[in-house]
């Protein structure tokens, strides 16, 4: 019988350990096997599973309000008039992290409907009234 020494756990093991490799790569051709067996593949599985739950739990985390790393404050108002968007920016600390709709309909000419022409509106307002630096 044939070993073959995996690249993963560096155990040389029967070539039944090893699983076939389904397409062809720079590795090796379709149908022969791969360089890491089958139980270092099943671990990294899990390795994988559990680093993307993770990822994603943190992800979830900091989409709510609460604390970041650097001292700032995440802020979700929901949905808002333009006005008291402004204000509510205004009462913060910095930094800040502020997610919010802000309906601007009320701060702009009725001529304006263009959603580019809007945003640079906001932002002038903003800029205006709060002398930010924005990225």
């Amino acid at each position: 019988m044939s070993s073959q020494v995996c690249t993963i756990c560096h155990v040389e093991k029967d070539i039944k350990a090893f699983p076939l490799r389904i397409k062809d790569s720079a590795g090796g051709r379709k149908g022969e096997p791969s360089a890491v067996c089958t139980p270092c593949v099943e671990q990294r599985k899990v390795s994988r599973t559990a680093r993307k739950r993770k990822a994603a739990e943190e992800a979830d985390n900091a989409g709510a309000d609460g604390d970041r790393e650097d001292g700032g404050v995440v802020q979700d108002l929901g949905n808002v008039s333009g006005e008291a968007f402004i204000s509510a920016v205004k009462a913060m600390d910095l930094p800040m992290e502020v997610r919010a709709r802000v309906d601007i309909t009320e701060m702009l000419p009725p001529d304006q409907l263009v959603p580019r022409k809007q945003a640079d509106l906001l932002a002038k307002a903003l800029d205006a009234a709060l002398l930010l630096h924005w990225k």
